[in-house]
C-alpha cells in the first residue's frame, strides 16, 4: 500500500512525542519477592502500571486512588445529584411524591457509604 492509499495523511501509528515529554531515561531499582508482589498489587489496585504507579509516587503527580475508591465516588457523586434533583422537586411543593424517594436514595448513600468503610 503506499501512502496516497492510507487516506492521504501519510502518518501511522502513535503520534511523535515532543523529544522533550519522552521518557528515555532508565533508573533501576532492587526490590524482593515480596516487595515486588506488594508494588505490582497497588499497581493494579489503582489501575496503573507499575512504571505509572512508581512516577506518580516518586513525582506527587496525579493522587493515586484504588479503582473501588474511584467507582464509589462516582455512585456517591450520582446519589447526591439525585438527591439534590429531589430536593428541588421539595422546595417546589412536591413533597409527597419526594418524601419515598429521597429516603430510597438516603438508604442508597448509606450502603455506598458502608462499602467505603
Amino acid at each position: 500500500m503506499s501512502s496516497s492509499d492510507d487516506g492521504g495523511s501519510g502518518q501511522r501509528g502513535r503520534p511523535k512525542k515532543d523529544p522533550e515529554d519522552r521518557r528515555t531515561i532508565s533508573h533501576g531499582l532492587y526490590l524482593n519477592q515480596k516487595e515486588k508482589q506488594e508494588l505490582k498489587k497497588r499497581a493494579e489496585a489503582a489501575g496503573l502500571s507499575v512504571n505509572e504507579y512508581l512516577r506518580r509516587s516518586a513525582l506527587g503527580g496525579e493522587p493515586i486512588q484504588a479503582k473501588s475508591d474511584q467507582k464509589t465516588r462516582r455512585e456517591l457523586r450520582w446519589i447526591g445529584n439525585n438527591l439534590n434533583q429531589l430536593a428541588r422537586k421539595a422546595n417546589r411543593g412536591e413533597l409527597p411524591e419526594v418524601a419515598e424517594a429521597v429516603e430510597d436514595g438516603i438508604e442508597e448513600l448509606r450502603e455506598a457509604l458502608d462499602r467505603i468503610e
